[in-house]
């Protein structure tokens, strides 16, 4: 759980970091410096957003599985959303919050979403959640031809 990094230069500060981490392990057979800094690559770029977003003050939640069974034998299924052309894997997991114990405190509600703000409020008390705000974007979203 962190919060999002916006910042070029603070995005590259901390590749840099992980960088020298993975540089000062110990070789030995068990640990591979490549493949541990494409790990922590994954998990650190995942915070990284371009800053054009940084109004949105988003947070995330990054956890990879330990095995991607294709089978629904695992805890947690892998789907997949594509957009743009490109293939998103994803899992769900249910965060229990209830109107006595909130969870959040603000809701940011993204640029591409067309409901009006009484209807994602009501789907949010349809399912037993509070929050002290409703947050829409003032992200422009435009496409590239």
């Amino acid at each position: 759980l962190n919060k999002c990094i916006y910042d070029p230069e603070e995005q590259k500060s901390t590749l840099k970091m992980l960088l020298k981490f993975i540089l000062k392990l110990k070789p030995d057979k068990k640990t591979d410096k490549v493949l541990s800094f494409i790990f922590l690559f994954k998990i650190g770029s995942s915070f990284f957003k371009d800053i054009s977003y940084k109004d949105e003050e988003e947070w995330r939640l990054v956890c990879f599985p330990l095995t991607q069974q294709s089978n629904n034998d695992s805890i947690y299924k892998i789907n997949y959303l594509s957009k743009n052309s490109v293939i998103i894997p994803y899992i769900e997991f249910p965060i229990v919050t209830t109107i006595e114990n909130s969870l959040f405190s603000n809701i940011f509600i993204g640029s591409n979403v067309i409901n009006s703000n009484l209807e994602i409020v009501d789907f949010i008390k349809n399912n037993n959640a509070n929050f002290r705000k409703l947050i829409r974007s003032k992200v422009k979203i435009q496409e590239i031809h």
